[in-house]
């Protein structure tokens, strides 16, 4: 253990001796729908820190807390919180001037625990979902240190529990605006 951790913090050490640049960015999202007699609402805080290597390549990692709550008519509700970490590798296949187009290959995963009130007493569902997959975006540098970015559509797999999916989705779910920090 001692030895992973020593090669982790001379790795960073050399990376931040060249660094090319750091970056922060995030998200903060309220979403609320409704399908039906189906309400859903959900919060999510999701900081985002990453190291762009060169113009074409970033590494980076997404990480916070989520919350949802879901309820169907006069039946009970599904609420609860979630921890998120989403760590990613960025490439950037062209820049023309200012604007550039990139994919993330991602990797998600999310832990949380969740409380059925349609079971007498709280039925507590702990839940893990993990998936991979690649999130195409656009950038818009407005000058060295700030960039405005948005991201739609998700190519991949995700799995929760019984819960399986398998390939394109583009909708507003998988919908992320951003602007970024560069140090």
């Amino acid at each position: 253990m001692k030895k992973l951790l020593f090669a982790l913090v001379a790795v960073v050490m050399g990376l931040s001796a060249s660094a090319q640049s750091w970056w922060i960015d995030g998200q903060l999202s309220a979403n609320q729908t409704k399908h039906g007699d189906v309400k859903s609402v959900s919060v999510a805080v999701l900081p985002e820190v990453g190291y762009s290597i060169n113009e074409k390549w970033d590494v980076a990692a997404q990480f916070g807390l989520a919350y949802a709550h879901q309820k169907a008519g006069d039946e009970g509700s599904i609420h609860g919180a979630s921890l998120k970490f989403n760590p990613f590798v960025r490439y950037t296949f062209v820049n023309i001037g200012r604007v550039g187009f990139y994919a993330d290959l991602a990797g998600q995963f999310q832990t949380g625990k969740f409380f059925d009130e349609d079971v007498a007493g709280d039925e507590i569902i702990n839940g893990t979902l993990w998936g991979i997959g690649i999130k195409p975006g656009v950038k818009y540098a407005v000058n060295d240190h700030v960039v405005f970015s948005a991201a739609l559509g998700f190519l991949g797999y995700k799995r929760c529990h019984d819960y399986q999916f398998a390939g394109m989705s583009f909708n507003t779910g998988n919908m992320s605006i951003g602007v970024t920090y560069v140090f």
